[in-house]
């Protein structure tokens, strides 16, 4: 398992108990989440917390790389654990739900690219958008 404070210690940041209550959120959640999200997590064990310091901390975090940060939509930023496998999103466009799709197919088709292009690929983001079952039903006229 994954710790919060040995994670930002071992990348030479300040441990605080704000960053490392925001980490350890992102670290056991399911999905990217937003600043938002992140907050209302923290509202119980932390009241006094105020979502301009989630904002300055999950913006620091991801500047030192430790969190993607993920604009899956024209909504607000979300951001996830960048140590984790690389993998890819589906988004839906009713709901807003983020589902996290297993590995990358792409590896191969990124080599091919890097070499035929003479160009140093250092990452790459794919995202689905479309309708989960209940908003697909509802689009379909079949749902209230």
């Amino acid at each position: 398992m994954v710790v919060a404070e040995d994670v930002l210690r071992q990348n030479q940041i300040k441990a605080t108990g704000q960053r490392i209550a925001i980490l350890q959120v992102l670290l056991t959640a399911n999905s990217p989440l937003s600043a938002e999200e992140v907050w209302e997590k923290l509202q119980e064990p932390h009241p006094d917390l105020v979502l301009s310091t989630v904002y300055r901390n999950l913006n620091l975090l991801s500047e030192k790389r430790l969190l993607n940060r993920l604009q899956l939509d024209n909504e607000r930023a979300r951001f996830e654990y960048a140590g984790g496998d690389h993998h890819h999103h589906l988004v839906c466009l009713g709901c807003k739900q983020v589902v996290e799709l297993d590995g990358c197919p792409l590896h191969e088709y990124e080599t091919s690219l890097a070499k035929d292009h003479d160009f140093n690929v250092v990452s790459h983001r794919l995202v689905f958008f479309g309708y989960c079952p209940k908003c697909d039903l509802k689009q379909a006229g079949g749902g209230n």
